[in-house]
């Protein structure tokens, strides 16, 4: 009787009449995952294929927030730099040579990049504490993660390109003229 009760204490699932043993059956189903080194080869050679990687494989999601951070920095550090060192001495430049520009157009776009970044860097935390909340990513913040990137390739680039615009179109103005 006390042998019955430990093997009972043993196999909590399992009745008396019953032939089975407790056991788990493992139906594993193998799933490819895909190395992180080869996604971050894709995001750095041509990110959007990386990001669809990253994407794709849920448990790397943790790398969504770490590379708003990273992107956002990237783009906030340069353009302060420029903002702070080199629009000051360019603007003075073209007045003294009497270019025609828009002193305006130069910082619209700077200050322009400078809060979104902002925005993403704050995103990019904010994201990282809901990981840690709960263990995973949304799909709705991976969105906005994709949204940020896709910000990054498609607008930013014509926000660069008004931006060199107004930086080359002075100078050409300028060497033009002789």
């Amino acid at each position: 009787m006390e042998q019955n009760q430990q093997n009972q204490a043993t196999y909590p699932n399992q009745t008396q009449n019953s032939n089975i043993p407790n056991s788990v059956t493992n139906t594993e189903t193998k799933t490819k995952q895909t190395s992180g080194l080869f996604i971050l080869f894709w995001l750095i050679i041509f990110a959007p294929v990386g990001l669809y990687l990253l994407w794709k494989e849920k448990r790397l999601h943790g790398w969504f927030p770490n590379l708003l951070i990273f992107f956002g920095f990237l783009n906030i550090l340069p353009v302060a730099t420029m903002m702070l060192f080199v629009f000051p001495k360019l603007i003075k430049l073209y007045e003294e040579f009497g270019a025609n520009f828009n002193k305006n157009n130069i910082y619209i776009f700077a200050v322009a990049i400078l809060i979104i970044s902002f925005v993403e860097v704050v995103t990019g935390f904010f994201l990282k504490k809901k990981i840690k909340e709960e263990g995973f990513l949304r799909n709705v913040y991976v969105i906005v993660c994709l949204g940020f990137f896709v910000f990054q390739y498609i607008p930013f680039g014509w926000l660069m390109q008004s931006f060199v615009v107004g930086f080359i179109l002075p100078i050409y103005n300028l060497t033009s003229q002789f």
